[in-house]
């Protein structure tokens, strides 16, 4: 296995990741019966991919619980406050400046023209479709 892989979260299947993010985005460690419980898994399941992130040294064990040892950045995703967040709601938050920038600028001048019109739907559209894919994205990890 490639660390390149490894450090974008690659070569973790779809279980082990969302195993991986629970314990990840927890304040506190978890045990296999917590996570199999919270996950709506079995727990011989939980336990094997507990193991296989032991393995690849990502969690550690912390009293009867476990706890991530070295995060991985994924790919599309930043790490905020123990939370994974998708990069594109990020972005989307530049597009809803950018919306309610122009929107001051309207009401200050008081006056539409196209290009204000133009830059308002450009942003909003922006806005919403970035935001979309970004829910998405977050979901897609807890399916």
């Amino acid at each position: 296995m490639s660390e390149s892989k490894l450090d974008t979260g690659e070569e973790l299947g779809y279980l082990t990741l969302k195993i991986y993010v629970a314990i990840l985005e927890s304040w506190e460690p978890l045990g296999v019966r917590d996570i199999a419980r919270n996950l709506n898994m079995p727990v011989s399941t939980v336990h094997y991919h507990i193991k296989k992130l032991e393995e690849l040294d990502l969690i550690k064990p912390v009293g009867l619980g476990y706890t991530v040892k070295n995060p991985i950045p994924l790919e599309g995703y930043i790490i905020v406050a123990r939370r994974m967040i998708p990069k594109l709601l990020i972005y989307s938050l530049f597009f809803l400046g950018a919306f309610l920038g122009e929107l001051i600028i309207i009401a200050y001048r008081n006056w539409f023209n196209v290009d204000s019109i133009l830059a308002l739907i450009i942003s909003f559209t922006a806005f919403i479709t970035l935001f979309y894919e970004g829910v998405r994205l977050r979901t897609k990890i807890w399916k």
